[in-house]
């Protein structure tokens, strides 16, 4: 008796390749996640870093990092710290509207200023020969017209804030008197590495966040990554489901198909069946149907040929001819570019920047708002 004939389903990865590639992407899942779980427990940790830094630095001695208290302006002064961002809007019209902001402009104006402290000492913030990053909401707004409008973060008298930079005993000009090591020194925060941080958030509030987004994510991506693996189904279900078996062959058949555009698509089919049952078409590649299947019609002989199968149940869509378990290499691909969409979506966390590290250029549905009206006060 002849040995059963042993082919793969067209555009099908044999068993061998189908069990790499199906690794791959499981291993890809599975690398995501971890780092989501690797994520957030930096981010955790550098909250709890944060924290305790800050407790240790905050201390008003030479060297010390951080300060906190409610801002107050120096004298002759109206402003502390103030950014200023001027946004371009263009509207988008086609099957559906949408409108984007994009930043032209920012300006940082500077100024030095006071934090009063819980105990009522003052530490004086001199910013003005630094870089200053400012942490805060963007909270106002100014609209020129409907297609222009400027968005102000700015420090306020009597707003808790955070400082960042080196603390030093240096002259300040309105100390003398007040009971400091000398007359006219004070507690001075100078710039570290350049900068001066200062945020009306706490310390480890951008740490918080991250950690936050990672966590949610820990229970959000294995959903996402199912739903990635839906094209491969057939493949774990003949996997779970299935087993090799075999038919009887009941010949080869060649045929052409013309779309409404005239292109022709041609078809090499090999016919196997289950003991008496129906006769099961599937197609294979042109080299297995030229070389490894007989050119015979169906078989009138004794003993028919038969062919090896994946069979999940005897009329399921999803059996393969061959022998193993074989995966469709579009779907697999299909597979590959929902995870690269989930990867993206991790990566948006991890590289997300918020409006004070980046530029503020914002993507929003429908039209271009009717400008609110509202006007800085200064």
């Amino acid at each position: 008796m002849e040995e059963p004939l042993n082919v793969y389903t067209n555009n099908h990865f044999d068993p061998a390749l189908a069990t790499v590639a199906i690794a791959l992407l499981l291993l890809s899942a599975l690398a995501l996640w971890l780092f989501c779980l690797a994520q957030w427990r930096l981010a955790k940790r550098a909250a709890e870093d944060a924290k305790a830094n800050f407790a240790l630095q905050s201390a008003l001695r030479d060297g010390a990092r951080f300060v906190s208290g409610r801002v107050e302006y120096a004298e002759g002064e109206k402003i502390a710290v103030r950014v200023t961002v001027t946004q371009h809007g263009v509207e988008h019209r086609g099957k559906s509207t949408s409108h984007t902001w994009t930043e032209t402009d920012r300006t940082v104006e500077k100024r030095p200023f006071y934090l009063r402290l819980d105990n009522g000492e003052r530490v004086r913030i001199d910013p003005v020969d630094a870089e200053v990053v400012l942490v805060d909401k963007l909270d106002k707004e100014h609209w020129v017209s409907k297609f222009e409008r400027v968005r102000r973060a700015e420090l306020d008298v009597g707003e808790r804030a955070y400082a960042e930079g080196i603390l030093r005993q240096k002259h300040d000009p309105e100390s003398a008197g007040a009971g400091y090591r000398g007359a006219g020194t004070g507690w001075v925060l100078a710039p570290l590495a350049g900068k001066i941080h200062v945020s009306t958030e706490g310390v480890a509030k951008r740490h918080v966040l991250r950690g936050r987004a990672f966590f949610r994510a820990l229970f959000v991506l294995p959903l996402l990554m199912a739903g990635a693996l839906v094209p491969v189904t057939p493949f774990f279900l003949r996997e779970l489901q299935g087993a090799d078996a075999l038919a009887t062959f009941h010949g080869r058949h060649y045929f052409e198909t013309r779309n409404s555009k005239g292109q022709t698509t041609q078809h090499w089919v090999a016919q196997y069946a289950f003991d008496d049952e129906r006769i099961i078409s599937c197609e294979v590649d042109e080299s297995d149907y030229n070389v490894a299947l007989p050119p015979l019609g169906y078989s009138l002989a004794p003993h028919p040929r038969q062919i090896w199968v994946r069979r999940v149940s005897a009329t399921n869509p999803f059996n393969t001819v061959g022998r193993g378990n074989t995966v469709h290499f579009g779907w697999w691909c299909a597979s590959v570019a929902l995870l690269l969409c989930v990867g993206g979506w991790v990566g948006q966390r991890h590289w997300y920047r918020r409006w004070y590290e980046r530029k503020l250029n914002e993507n929003s549905g429908g039209p271009l708002p009717e400008p609110s009206g509202r006007v800085f006060k200064s």
